[in-house]
């Protein structure tokens, strides 16, 4: 066993839904991100005043095989704030994994 747990278990803590600490009664699923991005996501939103967290979504057994991906959840009263900060940031996100990395598929 490495320092970080066995495999199964940091699999399966990579799975725990992240939050960007901000709350809200209702919420509304904006979109699938790259477990990558998660992190300047929320953080980003959190610093707009949107409450969002990103929780762990599995695609399935498929042929061919998809990933399994991280979904974007949004407090529903900034649901439309959310969607205008996101179109300015991921264009940027964008350009960064041409690069650097973040990015978005």
């Amino acid at each position: 066993m490495s320092m970080g747990g066995p495999a199964p278990l940091r699999a399966s803590l990579r799975r725990i839904p992240r939050g960007n600490g901000l709350k809200d009664d209702t919420w509304v699923p904006l979109g699938f991100v790259e477990e990558h991005i998660v992190p300047a996501l929320l953080r980003q939103l959190r610093q707009e005043g949107v409450p969002a967290f990103c929780g762990w979504v599995s695609t399935g057994f498929r042929i061919p095989p998809r990933p399994s991906r991280w979904c974007l959840w949004i407090g529903y009263r900034s649901y439309w704030r959310a969607e205008e900060i996101l179109g300015e940031l991921v264009p940027e996100l964008l350009r960064q994994k041409s690069g650097d990395r973040p990015g978005m598929t």
